[in-house]
Order: C-alpha cells, then sequence, then structure tokens
C-alpha cells in the first residue's frame, strides 16, 4: 500500500510556467548516491527558500512511498526521471510525511 509523502529536492521553473525542474538525491544500485532530475507539475512541487542565482530553491516534491527497509524508502515521483523512470529509492531523512520528516 502507497501512502503520499514528499521529497526534499531541488527545484527551479521549466520552460513552460506550470512546470518544474526538480533534481532528487537518489540511492544507486550500488550503494552510492545519485542525482536524477525530473519534470514535475508546478502545483506538485512546494518551494522553501527564495531562489538562489541559479534559479533554484530548496523544495519539495509530491510523490508516493511504497514502502522502507532500514534508512531507504523506495518512491515514485509524480513524473518518470530522466535517468531511471518514475520509480527512485531514496535516504529516510529525504522523505516527509504530514510535514515531518523521517527518523
Amino acid at each position: 500500500m502507497s501512502t503520499e509523502c514528499r521529497i526534499r529536492c531541488r527545484a527551479r521553473r521549466g520552460q513552460f510556467a506550470d512546470e518544474m525542474l526538480v533534481r532528487i538525491n537518489a540511492v544507486a544500485p550500488e550503494g552510492g548516491v545519485t542525482e536524477v532530475t525530473s519534470l514535475a507539475y508546478a502545483g506538485s512541487v512546494e518551494t522553501e527558500s527564495r531562489p538562489d542565482r541559479t534559479g533554484e530553491c530548496d523544495a519539495l516534491v509530491r510523490a508516493q512511498s511504497l514502502g522502507q527497509k532500514d534508512d531507504l524508502v523506495a518512491v515514485v515521483l509524480p513524473q518518470p526521471t530522466f535517468q531511471n523512470g518514475a520509480n527512485v529509492v531514496v535516504r529516510r531523512r529525504d522523505v516527509v510525511h504530514d510535514g515531518k520528516a523521517q527518523r
């Protein structure tokens, strides 16, 4: 059973007014961290800071949590990433449920 969550990311405006480009730190299959990027509807991204000089800001993107094991959480993003599709694994500290970060 999946539950709605939000994933910490960096975001900036896309080419169109209703899209955002998000960068997420995902866990690579070999265990290291890899950065994945995805386009997301602007309504599924909540910004947390003002844009910096590059136009990026801290943000949260809506996702569905599929489950967790130890420090890892499998999630489905609202749109596929350019690298891995919509299913990615992230660190538990980057997942927010009901306004609270996971510990």
